[in-house]
């Protein structure tokens, strides 16, 4: 995590252009102070998946993409919140899926 601060503060992290919740405490936020921050909290502290999924969905969020090889987060959103829609991708062949009309 030491090593992680020095890296972090040698980047300038511009104010955030849409809200994100961080996953370390499942907050809402909006500038670069504190995606920096999350980052660096991010290491030594637990992921609040659950509590971060039910923010989102809150918030009016429906569908979630899992983004690299795998799906297990996309299984989790199932378990989560089965109302959820999850996509992933991975492959070239998952952008034709994720550009078809649902």
């Amino acid at each position: 995590q030491r090593k992680m601060r020095n890296e972090l503060d040698s980047v300038h992290f511009a104010d955030l252009e849409a809200p994100l919740v961080n996953n370390w405490q499942a907050k809402e936020i909006r500038n670069g102070a504190d995606a920096r921050e999350g980052l660096y909290q991010q290491i030594p502290n637990s992921v609040l998946w659950t509590q971060t999924i039910r923010r989102l969905a809150n918030g009016g969020v429906t569908s979630f993409v899992e983004v690299g090889p795998g799906a297990v987060l996309t299984g989790l959103l199932r378990h989560t919140e089965p109302n959820l829609k999850g996509y992933k991708f991975g492959e070239t062949a998952d952008l034709e899926k994720l550009t078809q009309p649902r």
